[in-house]
């Protein structure tokens, strides 16, 4: 899993969702994309998908907030569960101390982005082997800090390669 080809795709919260519930149109393309980069998985041993454990906290919230029936509340939280035993290759992580250092750092350049959207980004952009953050908020997809903060950490070997900060595969 260390080899130089090892790329880590990370999800954002909105395609989890829309994966375990979606309804809606946009839900059902942000569906079908991270069936998209599931089957990246499938086709290539060494992609693996990667759900940030903030990931999962902010659906469970979503959930409390926005589905008010308790068997739809299971059956999402089932269908997470099942998705996680049943893929060796899609694993939850946490956010290590240096995700939340890059955090505080992106924040303090310009504090108008989401917290939760700059943790998620600073924990792929923190992993050497991420490749790619799936991610629909045009907040971080055309926010130059997040840029620059690639491109530098590219530069000084703390990255394989530059993220690829995208909303379809």
């Amino acid at each position: 899993m260390s080899g130089t080809n090892c790329q880590h795709i990370y999800i954002d919260t909105f395609y989890l969702q829309a994966f375990l519930n979606g309804q809606s149109d946009l839900e059902r393309y942000a569906k079908e994309e991270f069936r998209n980069a599931k089957q990246l998985t499938e086709r290539n041993r060494e992609i693996f998908l990667k759900i940030p454990f903030i990931v999962v906290a902010e659906m469970i919230n979503n959930l409390n907030i926005k589905v008010n029936e308790k068997r739809q509340k299971e059956r999402i939280v089932s269908n997470l569960i099942d998705l996680l035993d049943q893929n060796e290759k899609i694993d939850l992580v946490p956010a290590k101390c240096e995700s939340f250092k890059k955090a505080v750092e992106i924040k303090n350049q310009d504090n108008r982005l989401d917290d939760t959207d700059i943790l998620i980004t600073a924990q792929a952009l923190c992993d050497p082997y991420s490749s790619h953050l799936l991610i629909n908020d045009s907040n971080i997809l055309e926010y130059r800090v997040i840029d620059e903060v690639n491109k530098n950490m590219h530069r000084d070997g703390d990255r394989n390669r530059k993220l690829r900060i995208i909303e379809e595969i």
